[in-house]
């Protein structure tokens, strides 16, 4: 039955007594009985690895035709669209604007109140950006020439209109190095790094795997014997095949990024450098590295399986954190080309969260980890204190932090009362209490020693992107449901578009 043989290890506990009952009728003795129960299990797992490869491909392949079905789907009422507007701007009919029909209008007297009313109301709302506008502008005008640049010119053309529409945020589509630093860096960089982590982390826990086997002493492996399922040099075979899911998502992922780019109209295609005059720019290299991001998902998975502790989970952990940091930066950049994050900027922030979660795991002294939560922390509240004012100025922020903070303080308490952007501001504020409450969450559920900042990153990562998801897609929904949905229009085809086209947005 057991044809290579094995081996039993029983270690002895200095103390045994939190394994011994304490229930009435149970006599506690220096004597204690061990039993041993020995239960063969398959000798092939051959079956249920190709079925759940199996089951995982079909999956995959299914809600993938979904996908593509629904974007055949959003091209065809995108194409019919385009055409009805097309004939619709060669018969426009000047009904007289707003208030044709209101008799009151006719009085010069009513009129000219009206006309004051809305001019007071201009001069208080214009006031405040006005300033802040000159201001910067006098700044930028005094920088030396080495540091003036087309990114800032535009960002203090944004700050002029009180409401932005997706053309004042593609006004850099043109400048190849500053898109590219926000779209195409990322696949040069995410496969580079990742592959440079993966090496040495396979390296470290295949080696203590092997050292603990040889030793007998599997105590520095945290496996789950209750569940595992031994093949070849594995003793969590099925734990580590199990990550086989990632590897199939991430190239099916991938190959539909693909197919999407030669579907897109001829005007859109990413080779053809975003010459098309409408429509969001195609940028598809963050998709890709979402991608990537996936198959070495499965890969440190598998590595964190061979020998699961509390240093070799880091690997696991660190793919989950980086995927998170994209799905956030693509959502923003979609609508926000030009002020998308830098990849470069991203990546040593990524790191400088990695070195607070490695130092987590080795410092034990109750004053240095109060330290190191506390400076994680600061540094935490910074970033989200910037994050925030940054989207709140449309990427102003970025072009001068030093020179325009002082500039955003002076104005905001000499027009305490005035609110550049009021949704924005509100958002805004709500970001910084959430991200407040976690971490005080953090600061006081996870000091104790044999924590580690994993849970919480990744706590941190999660409640900050569903947020970003929910807000995107109400503000979507609410965008285009008029289009999609005109009041008072109950014809049948028009509700079947309808049905379709809230599957297709579940689906995308």
């Amino acid at each position: 039955a057991f044809p290579s043989g094995f081996t039993i290890s029983i270690l002895p506990a200095k103390n045994s007594s939190a394994c011994l009952s304490t229930a009435k009728g149970h006599f506690i003795s220096e004597t204690n009985t061990l039993q041993v129960k020995i239960e063969k299990t398959l000798n092939s797992y051959k079956s249920p690895v190709v079925i759940s490869i199996g089951s995982l491909t079909v999956v995959a392949i299914f809600v993938g035709v979904c996908i593509i079905l629904s974007w055949h789907f959003n091209f065809k009422v995108f194409n019919q669209q385009s055409e009805d507007s097309e004939e619709a701007n060669g018969c426009v009919i000047n009904s007289g604007g707003i208030g044709a029909g209101d008799d009151s209008l006719d009085d010069p007297k009513v009129c000219s109140k009206c006309q004051a009313i809305q001019k007071l109301r201009v001069n208080q709302e214009t006031a405040y950006r006005d300033s802040l506008v000159n201001e910067i502008i006098e700044d930028y005008k005094n920088r030396p020439c080495s540091k003036k640049s087309e990114h800032c010119f535009h960002a203090v053309e944004r700050l002029k209109k009180p409401k932005q529409k997706l053309t004042d945020m593609t006004r850099m589509a043109g400048n190849p190095w500053h898109r590219r630093a926000r779209s195409k860096s990322y696949i040069y960089l995410i496969p580079l790094i990742l592959t440079f982590y993966f090496i040495p982390a396979a390296q470290m826990v295949y080696t203590e795997y092997i050292r603990s086997r040889e030793s007998g002493n599997m105590e520095q492996c945290y496996l789950n014997y209750g569940c595992s399922r031994p093949y070849g040099i594995l003793t969590d075979f099925n734990h580590v095949i199990s990550n086989i899911g990632y590897l199939i998502y991430g190239f099916v992922f991938m190959a539909l990024v693909y197919i999407k780019s030669c579907m897109l109209p001829q005007e859109h295609q990413t080779h053809r450098d975003h010459v098309s005059e409408r429509g969001t720019l195609q940028q598809h290299s963050l998709f890709y590295s979402m991608g990537v991001s996936m198959i070495y998902q499965g890969f440190l998975s598998c590595i964190f399986h061979i020998c699961p502790s509390n240093i070799s989970l880091q690997f696991d952990t660190t793919v989950m954190y980086l995927m998170m940091i994209l799905v956030f930066i693509k959502i923003y950049q979609l609508r926000h080309p030009d002020i998308a994050y830098n990849a470069y900027h991203t990546i040593y922030a990524f790191s400088v969260v990695l070195v607070f979660e490695a130092l987590s795991l080795y410092i034990f002294d109750y004053a240095l980890r109060l330290a190191l939560y506390v400076s994680f922390m600061v540094l935490y509240f910074a970033l989200m204190l910037h994050v925030a004012i940054d989207i709140y100025y449309y990427g102003t922020l970025k072009t001068n932090p030093s020179k325009l903070v002082p500039i955003f303080v002076k104005h905001a308490f000499r027009y305490r009362g005035e609110i550049l952007q009021k949704s924005k501001f509100f958002y805004g504020t709500c970001f910084i209490v959430i991200n407040l409450s976690i971490m005080f969450f953090i600061m006081f559920t996870r000091m104790g020693p044999g924590k580690s900042l994993s849970t919480p990153l990744l706590l941190i990562g999660g409640a900050n992107i569903t947020l970003y998801i929910v807000y995107y897609y109400v503000k979507k929904f609410i965008e285009v449901r008029p289009k999609i949905c005109p009041v008072g229009d109950e014809d049948s085809e028009q509700e079947e578009v309808q049905v379709r086209y809230f599957v297709s947005l579940a689906l995308e």
